[in-house]
């Protein structure tokens, strides 16, 4: 009987692969279980995992990362309070221009605004000390959502890092 699941990859292993195609290296993290299969993903494609011990010192290192590298800082954390934990550092990075990316975890798709398990309005909060903020929930939403994510970051005011200067444009398929 052939196996089938072979074909079949992750949501995690999808962000690991996106992650790695922006310039990606390294991700500040803090554990949590809505973001467990990222890890997986980041250690297959030879990202850096660096575990923090608070989700805001992931964001506040992300940050500063970027700063001192002109390189995309990420930081990766949990639903709910993990995601507002990142808030301060995600301030910070908008103020300073900084190209941060902060991914946080969010419960089932089918479960979200049902009180869920650490279920916030992460995107809402985040709207306001952002360039872009978006909830992906398929594939094809996803891919909109990097092409987004770097035209936010490639408009700081600095230079765009060379992975994002050769995409004028970003292709996605309907």
């Amino acid at each position: 009987m052939p196996d089938d699941t072979q074909d079949v990859i992750s949501g995690g292993h999808l962000v690991a692969k996106a992650l790695k195609a922006e310039g990606v290296d390294r991700i500040y993290t803090l554990c949590g279980g809505h973001i467990i299969d990222i890890y997986d993903g980041c250690v297959d494609e030879g990202i850096e995992v660096v575990d923090a011990r608070h989700e805001q010192v992931a964001a506040h290192a992300a940050d500063r990362y970027a700063r001192i590298t002109g390189k995309p800082g990420c930081a990766v954390v949990t639903a709910g309070p993990g995601t507002t934990d990142a808030v301060t550092g995600v301030a910070n990075a908008f103020r300073a221009e900084s190209p941060m990316l902060l991914i946080g975890g969010q419960g089932a798709h089918t479960q979200h605004k049902m009180g869920s398990l650490q279920d916030l309005p992460h995107v809402d909060m985040l709207t306001p000390i952002t360039k872009f903020a978006a909830r992906p929930c398929r594939t094809r939403r996803g891919r909109r959502t990097w092409c987004r994510w770097r035209s936010a970051s490639a408009t700081t005011g600095r230079p765009a890092p060379p992975s994002w200067r050769s995409r004028a444009t970003c292709w996605t398929r309907r």
